[in-house]
């Protein structure tokens, strides 16, 4: 996947090969479990969460799952082998610490983080919420039972 990002730089991501991204995949559900995840649901349909209003309980939540993703180290540590497969401006990343050392690039770093922490996280979330969806039917249809 190529992306220009804010910076005018051009990231492109390759996708990591099973184990690395279900390794990356484990260690992110490791450090959200004990995240209590409060947006508002209760009663609502996953197809609802684009149209719900930002408040105060929300923006808790993702300022706690921006806190825990950037800050464990079990989380870089299996990000890290994900990102030799990435190139930000035509460098490779490698274990991404040099490439960041200008101020230019920090100002990028959370950035190319999160890019590459979706990109090879969303097709383990798409089967995780399909799972869900059948499991508990009331989450994705909004029906109250």
């Amino acid at each position: 996947m190529k992306k220009t990002l804010a910076s005018g730089i051009e990231l492109d991501i390759t996708m990591a090969p099973f184990t690395e991204g279900y390794r990356l995949f484990q260690s992110v559900l490791r450090e959200l479990q004990n995240i209590p995840i409060k947006v508002g649901l209760r009663g609502a349909s996953f197809s609802s969460l684009a149209e719900m209003d930002v408040n105060e309980e929300i923006l808790d939540t993702i300022k706690n799952v921006v806190a825990v993703l950037l800050s464990s180290p079990e989380v870089e540590g299996a990000l890290i082998p994900c990102l030799q497969r990435v190139t930000y401006g035509g460098k490779k990343l490698g274990t991404g610490t040099d490439v960041f050392e200008s101020e230019q690039a920090r100002e990028d770093y959370v950035v190319v983080m999160k890019e590459v922490l979706v990109y090879n996280l969303t097709p383990f979330f798409k089967g995780l919420t399909s799972g869900l969806s059948s499991l508990l039917p009331n989450l994705s249809t909004g029906d109250q039972k």
